[in-house]
């Protein structure tokens, strides 16, 4: 592709992002929409939900703060660990959370049952 053009492509794909793109002024703004959090748990179209919590910034030796939780399997290599499921594969939750001092300070797999409210 020429240079010219495809300098012009990507700078209107730009524009159009900065358009698109609520993030920015949703930054600082209160959270309104809890029901964006829930799993989906009897969903065919989503397998898992994640959940995480970073704080940077804290005083020595902590530096850090971080609690990540991922509801459900993710079917990937990285998070999937056949040995650590605590229940099926959709009715598991592993949960992570530390500092630098103590990460990860937490790191466990629960089941949940059908009484779980989504």
């Amino acid at each position: 592709m020429h240079r010219i053009a495809s300098t012009g492509i990507r700078s209107i794909l730009r524009s159009a992002l900065r358009i698109a793109d609520s993030a920015e002024s949703s930054d600082g703004q209160p959270f309104s929409e809890p029901e964006i959090l829930l799993p989906h748990l009897r969903s065919r179209r989503y397998g898992w939900t994640h959940f995480g919590v970073m704080i940077p910034d804290l005083p020595e030796p902590h530096r850090f703060f971080s609690m990540m939780s991922l509801v459900g399997a993710t079917g990937s290599v990285a998070f999937d660990n056949d040995d650590a499921i605590a229940g099926s594969p959709r009715r598991n939750a592993a949960l992570v959370a530390g500092t630098a001092a103590s990460h990860p300070a937490h790191f466990g797999n629960y089941a949940f049952g059908d009484t779980f409210v989504a």
